[in-house]
């Protein structure tokens, strides 16, 4: 019953059940896994201390041991993400060609500002079918190239992940970022305008889209437009209140200029 409440996503349901079957029978570690597993999707710190559980009574089992330690590398604490680093990298040499295993590592990695190692798990991960269908896992391979500053790569994985969902707006919003610091500004515009598309009131894309107005001429109306909206959805956006200035003043609207 828990198993049916989580997969439907009705996670405080789940917990219910899974604490009874605990109860019931604490020695049954798969409820004391999955308490865990939810816990995780819950965002709560408590997971750590289930999952860890779990692990010490079954240090062999695959997926107890890639969630214990896919927790642990997504900590703050750099004792738990070393931590994690440790089991997966000695759970690598055994389940090999386990997507879960590399991919969690490579956040360790990244984490530990060990980034061109988290880009070659990730690579290695791309030769199997369970990573390149994957959106999170190809944005992450796509971002950790753009954090590498290898935007050629950053660009060609932002697309695959586009290619599987067309509305992904994080990474129309990395790619159009790339474009508009290399000044392709088309590229960009069509990114920034897809996103509104999805949602009109994303502030990254309307504050683009107004720079990229700005930057071309006789355009500034349509840049005033968009940081306008952008400081009505966020009053504290100082970076558009800055433009307004600006662009008022290249316009001789110096009441306005002065407001901004």
């Amino acid at each position: 019953i828990g198993r049916c409440y989580e997969m439907e996503g009705k996670f405080k349901k789940a917990l219910h059940e899974y604490k009874n079957s605990n109860e019931m029978n604490p020695n049954l570690v798969w409820s004391t896994f999955h308490i865990g597993c939810v816990l995780a999707k819950m965002k709560k710190p408590e997971a750590l201390d289930y999952l860890k559980s779990a692990y010490e009574k079954e240090k062999e089992n695959v997926d107890i041991l890639s969630h214990y330690a896919d927790e642990l590398v997504k900590s703050e604490s750099k004792e738990n993400i070393q931590l994690g680093i440790e089991i997966l990298e000695r759970a690598k040499e055994f389940y090999i060609g386990n997507v879960e295993i590399l991919c969690s590592l490579a956040i360790g990695y990244e984490k530990m500002n060990r980034i061109d190692d988290a880009i070659s798990l990730l690579e290695q991960a791309n030769n199997y079918p369970a990573f390149f269908n994957n959106e999170f896992r190809l944005y992450q391979l796509a971002y950790y190239y753009e954090k590498n500053k290898n935007y050629t790569k950053a660009v060609e994985y932002f697309k695959n992940v586009l290619v599987i969902n067309n509305e992904s707006v994080r990474s129309l919003l990395h790619l159009g970022i790339i474009f508009k610091t290399a000044k392709e500004y088309k590229k960009a515009f069509k990114c920034f305008r897809s996103i509104l598309e999805i949602e009109p009131n994303n502030t990254v894309a309307n504050y683009g889209l107004g720079r990229i107005y700005q930057i071309m001429n006789d355009h500034d109306d349509e840049a005033i437009e968009h940081y306008l909206h952008c400081v009505k959805t966020d009053p504290k956006n100082i970076k558009s209140y800055v433009q307004l200035g600006i662009t008022y003043l290249k316009n001789k609207d110096y009441k306005n200029a002065e407001k901004y």
